[in-house]
């Protein structure tokens, strides 16, 4: 009973998981070689995924596009021996441990959907910008009428007590949005140190990534 239980709480916690590593490749779309969800899930290829590969993830975004390769497998046979091969040069390259501490400094986002939060119009609280802009307009009629009576001023201080309020409602409704940003920066900077790596048999991936800094 308590084996059966664990096994339950497992596909839980993989159902739940599964939102953060799938967005990416149902917003791109479904191919005509898409392995369908039916046969995916007979497979159980997800919990192959979240037990043997999610562990050794270095970022959110990898987390992602293998997601996406498993559900679009390459058939072509020369295409799947050129990966390998690449594969296999990263693993033996002298560049290997610089490329792993850049990965590991972007890192991934464990409770937050990387690419949801990204391309999702961001959302502010009607209440929020009604009472901001209030505070506004108390704040511009106090300058105003601080030129006529300096007992204006005194104006002052219902903006000063509605600000915490805006704040903090505010920041809290877009708290994912900030974290998204803060790892942007991240996979940004870390990005310019690894496009200058040398790596010859990933130099057109390299090349490109350094052209978006030119």
């Amino acid at each position: 009973m308590e084996t059966y239980s664990k096994s339950l709480l497992e596909l839980e916690e993989l159902h739940d998981s599964k939102i953060m590593f799938s967005s990416y490749f149902l917003r791109k779309g479904k191919k005509e070689t898409s392995i369908d969800d039916g046969t995916f899930n007979d497979l159980m290829l997800d919990n192959i995924f979240f037990k043997f590969f999610c562990p050794y993830f270095k970022t959110s975004l990898g987390e992602q596009i293998l997601y996406n390769n498993l559900r679009n497998p390459i058939f072509n046979k020369d295409e799947l021996l050129s990966k390998r091969k690449k594969l296999n040069a990263l693993d033996s390259s002298p560049e290997k441990s610089s490329l792993l501490n850049y990965l590991n400094s972007i890192g991934t986002l464990k409770y937050y959907n990387f690419s949801d939060i990204l391309f999702k119009p961001l959302k502010t609280s009607t209440l929020v910008t009604v009472v901001a802009l209030i505070s506004f307009i108390i704040t511009l009629l106090t300058i105003i009428l601080s030129f006529k009576s300096i007992s204006a001023l005194f104006l002052l201080a219902i903006p000063l007590l509605i600000y915490p309020y805006i704040s903090g409602v505010f920041f809290d409704s877009i708290n994912s949005e900030i974290l998204i940003l803060r790892y942007l920066s991240k996979v940004v900077s870390n990005a310019k140190y690894i496009s200058n790596l040398d790596i010859p048999e990933f130099s057109v991936e390299l090349s490109t990534l350094k052209n978006l800094y030119n």
